[in-house]
């Protein structure tokens, strides 16, 4: 293999905003356009670090943040209706899901779109459900040990455990 072979790439706006446009409506949906855009993006920074400062490279930056932004809350809007329909439902799978699926941070925004156009009954209905939720399931995973939970014992994911944890914290708070 010839380690000097090399191509020189030159994009201009248009053809990166082009191409992101494709990505994203060619994506099956959010999370793969999201994949791409993140690759798309990985890639120019290390295939041309220089320009990463450059001010001409600027409105190529701004371009691709744009989009991934778009992208990002389509994400989290696509999981904010999955969660409240979750939370009215009383299901934790799709919640546990959507928590495994984002980020920490991410889901906590998803949450917090959710809820917001709620009402403050509704948002109490569903903080109920979920405090009972981790109380029944932290007393059938009373282990061995007093500090520590034995999910397997009471049956539960700990992912699901700990999304359910978090998205009672987000509706106590509001």
């Amino acid at each position: 293999m010839d380690q000097s072979a090399a191509i020189h790439l030159r994009i201009s706006l248009k053809t990166l905003d082009d191409f992101c446009i494709r990505v994203r409506d060619r994506a099956r949906n959010a999370s793969d356009a999201l994949q791409s855009l993140s690759a798309v993006q990985s890639f120019i920074s290390q295939a041309a670090p220089a320009a990463a400062g450059d001010v001409q490279s600027k409105p190529l930056r701004e371009c691709l943040d744009r989009h991934l932004d778009a992208v990002r809350e389509n994400l989290l809007r696509s999981h904010a209706a999955i969660l409240w329909d979750a939370i009215q439902q009383h299901r934790i799978e799709p919640i546990a899901d959507s928590y495994t699926r984002l980020s920490r941070s991410g889901f906590r925004q998803a949450v917090a779109w959710a809820i917001q156009p709620t009402t403050e009954a509704e948002r109490q209905a569903g903080e109920a459900w979920v405090r009972a939720w981790l109380a029944d399931v932290t007393g059938r995973a009373k282990g061995a040990y007093p500090d520590a939970l034995d999910f397997a014992a009471a049956g539960v994911e700990p992912a699901a455990f700990m999304a359910a944890s978090d998205l009672y914290a987000m509706l106590e708070i509001r």
